[in-house]
């Protein structure tokens, strides 16, 4: 049996299903099972240009939405915001034992996390009607009851399953990861600018938190795929998730942190 080593050669496995692909990774040998995780790195390979233009785009639509309280900006900007591919890179690091792709995929989510913030920060600069000290724009998508994580956690699931199959649901469902992940980041800078730093935190902790959720559960997902953790390198980034998951949670629901809706006094 074999494999293409790149995506634009057609094969058997760019739109089989999940349980097809399995079996062929149970079988398949060494080389072949790295032909198809060097076309998986490929389909999720961050191209820092188009990275660029999606996260401004998105950060310039973000803060409209939220300076003129307009909804429909704000899920054309989540449309855009391109965190599939850095998620789904980071997923796939300990499959691969590449700390070069967790690091790039890594700082691909920091500087989004930081742009996102920082529009949040910029929209209240902006805003210029009278507002009370609680107001926050589409406060709801701060909700956290198990209906938001349900969402997430299956989204997760389907996103990793698809993307194996090159089916272009996964980024269908991605979606749902900008809208419970890095909007909230958005509603942080927001809330910083307004309380102050013991608002955002909470608001800001819980978006890392799902981050780190979706991450984890899409590594378990692949390695259930036969798409197995690799190496040293591997499980110290396997590890460093799950250590980084627990401390997050800890700071989320562990150690609760209370919101301040006052103003501060001059």
């Amino acid at each position: 049996m074999s494999i293409p080593s790149t995506e634009f050669t057609p094969d058997r496995l760019r739109t089989q299903s999940q349980g097809h692909i399995r079996n062929y990774l149970g079988k398949a040998n060494d080389q072949e099972r790295q032909s198809f995780l060097e076309v998986l790195s490929h389909r999720a390979a961050i191209k820092p240009l188009s990275f660029i233009l999606q996260v401004g785009l998105s950060l310039l639509l973000f803060v409209l939405a939220l300076v003129y309280n307009k909804p429909l900006l704000l899920m054309v900007a989540a449309l855009i915001v391109p965190a599939h591919n850095a998620i789904l890179s980071l997923s796939l690091a300990p499959g691969t034992k590449s700390v070069a792709r967790a690091g790039g995929a890594i700082l691909a989510l920091v500087l989004m996390a930081a742009a996102f913030f920082g529009g949040g920060y910029l929209a209240h600069e902006l805003y210029t009607q009278e507002i009370s000290a609680d107001f926050l724009p589409f406060s709801f998508l701060l909700n956290d009851s198990w209906l938001e994580w349900l969402i997430l956690l299956l989204s997760a699931i389907f996103t990793a399953y698809w993307f194996t199959s090159n089916s272009t649901l996964s980024r269908l469902s991605a979606i749902v990861f900008n809208v419970l992940i890095f909007v909230q980041m958005l509603l942080a800078g927001w809330q910083f600018a307004r309380v102050g730093f013991e608002a955002a935190f909470p608001t800001l902790i819980l978006s890392v938190l799902r981050l780190l959720c979706v991450v984890v559960l899409m590594i378990i997902v692949l390695w259930s795929l036969r798409i197995k953790i690799k190496g040293l390198a591997g499980w110290l980034i396997f590890i460093g998730l799950l250590l980084l998951l627990g401390a997050a949670a800890f700071f989320c629901y562990g150690n609760k942190i209370p919101v301040v809706i006052e103003e501060p006094e001059e």
